[in-house]
């Protein structure tokens, strides 16, 4: 059983989420089975944070004090405050696992002082804290070993993906934001429920199950977990069998289509994808 000490510098919402879903009773078998035992501190000078942290990790408030002790050190501050956050620490021969949006690993490795060259990106979303993320990352110097410890890690919390750097701004913007395009969906159609009158706990219940059912029935159907029988999703098919003549489907449908509802969300994914090329190059001229 290999042992590693992994701490996070910075502890909001995304490493909480992290966090959770790393203790999680189920992502800790699943990392003994792979082989590591994982031993996690944070640090965060917002003691009302650090209450929050589960039974059995460690907390400080002092980011010396965490790099010092730790094996693998996870960056969840914010872009804006990482250089403030890092100065005059030492991150010689540790693994870095970045969650700060749009910032390379060649800036981590600058903010870092060059100390390591073992660097992974990665931008998971807020559903880790259930252990539901989609992660994409990519990773510089890592040994097999390591990359199998960062994989089992990623993967503790949710599915993910390793990609190319290139695709990391694109999808820090669609799958990093995404969950909160998906719940401003959900509670448009949970309030549609509640002005016609529908009790509350069944107006909410039909919303989830309705979306839940709708992603099974694209899993089942076409068996997205295979990458290469993706092309073969019939959107398009699938509105259409819900619809019938002058019904009722299809005069909802029809709305949405006369007010460009498939621009509107893609105009909201184009602009969080635009400000996520944006911060990255801001972040790359500092």
């Amino acid at each position: 059983m290999k042992k590693y000490a992994v701490g996070f510098i910075g502890y909001g919402n995304m490493a909480q989420a992290i966090v959770s879903g790393l203790v999680d009773k189920l992502s800790v078998c699943i990392l003994k089975d792979a082989g590591f035992k994982l031993k996690i501190a944070v640090s965060d000078p917002d003691a009302e944070k650090l209450a929050r942290a589960p039974k059995g990790v460690a907390v400080t408030s002092d980011n010396t004090l965490l790099v010092d002790s730790c094996d693998v050190i996870v960056l969840a501050v914010k872009p804006q405050m990482s250089e403030e956050a890092l100065k005059g620490l030492d991150f010689t021969d540790k693994i870095v696992i970045s969650i700060m949006a749009s910032i390379s690993t060649a800036t981590i490795a600058k903010l870092t002082g060059r100390a390591t060259d073992k660097i992974v990106r990665v931008m998971p979303n807020l559903n880790a804290r259930i252990g539901a993320a989609y992660s994409t990352y990519c990773t510089t110097g890592l040994t097999k070993g390591e990359a199998r410890l960062v994989e089992n890690m990623i993967f503790s919390f949710g599915d993910a993906r390793e990609v190319d750097e290139k695709y990391m701004n694109a999808t820090t913007g669609i799958g990093g934001s995404g969950p909160a395009f998906a719940f401003m969906f959900i509670k448009a159609y949970y309030e549609a429920a509640l002005k016609r009158g529908v009790p509350r706990a069944i107006a909410l219940e039909m919303a989830l199950c309705t979306i839940r059912g709708s992603v099974a029935l694209i899993e089942e159907t076409y068996r997205t977990d295979c990458e290469h029988d993706c092309d073969n999703v019939d959107f398009d098919g699938l509105v259409k069998s819900v619809c019938s003549k002058g019904g009722t489907t299809i005069e909802g449908v029809n709305y949405l289509n006369e007010h460009n509802f498939e621009a509107v969300v893609t105009e909201a994914i184009d602009r969080a994808v635009a400000r996520a090329e944006e911060m990255g190059k801001a972040n790359e001229e500092r």
